[in-house]
Parts: C-alpha cells; structure tokens; sequence
C-alpha cells in the first residue's frame, strides 16, 4: 500500500469517526430534549418548536445535517472503493461505514420525529394556510 494510500484510508477513517462520535452525542443530547419536552403536559406546537429559546429548530437542522451528510459520506467512500478496484481496506472501511450510518440516520429521523417534527409540521402547516387565506382574501 502506498503512503497517498494509506493517508487517503486513514484520513476517511478518521472522518467516519468523528461524523459518528458527533451523531452519537447529537443523539443524546436530543434524546434529553424529547425527555424534557415529554415531561411538560399540554405543550401545543408552537410551545414545542419555542421551547428553550427554539432550540427544536436547531435540533430539526441538525437532523437534516446528519442525514445528508451520512449520504454524502457514504456515497464518497463508495466512489473511493470503486476507483480503487475494491481495494480490501477501501471496502471494509464502507461496509463499516453503512454498518454505522444506517442506524445513525434511522434513530436521527426516528428520535427527531417524536414529538419536534410533528409540531414542525404543524406550524409549517398552520403558517401555510395562513398564507394562503391571506392571499384569497386579497
């Protein structure tokens, strides 16, 4: 293996690891917000989507930023292994990327979609027709 190889191998290594270290606390740090947010009773969702200083709203960006990052992180790796004529290491460093990106990405949508995304939408959708009534009404 050559050194442009092995710094190529270590540097994706690398990058996996902190993008999965970082989704790991995100996770958490999530998680203690949806624990927060169950405890406090008859929450409409604008309440939701303001609680602590709209922190939901960083919270849903964030979840956006994961998903499509891992998309992106893993589609690279593919690209790398496949430019590499499957080079042994360039695809177990895939295979462990899916093994660790896929779940990532599904507790993401999972963890954000109880209950933020839910009030996201609603006030989304709220503001819509608020919009839309406004402008008939015009």
């Amino acid at each position: 293996m050559s050194d442009e190889t092995k710094v190529s191998l270590y540097s994706k290594s690398f990058l996996e690891i902190t993008f999965s270290v970082m989704c790991v606390i995100y996770l958490l740090k999530l998680h203690y917000l949806n624990i927060e947010l169950s405890r406090l009773s008859n929450l409409n969702a604008f309440d939701i989507i303001g609680f602590n200083n709209n922190s939901p709203l960083l919270y849903i960006f964030g979840s956006f930023i994961i998903v499509v990052s891992a998309v992106l992180i893993t589609c690279w790796l593919f690209y790398t292994m496949y430019r590499e004529n499957f080079y042994t290491p360039f695809t177990g460093l895939f295979i462990v990327t899916l093994i660790l990106n896929i779940p990532l990405v599904f507790l993401t949508i999972n963890f954000i979609s109880i209950p933020i995304l839910r009030a996201f939408l609603i006030v989304i959708g709220v503001g819509i027709s608020g919009l839309v009534v406004t402008a008939n009404n015009e």
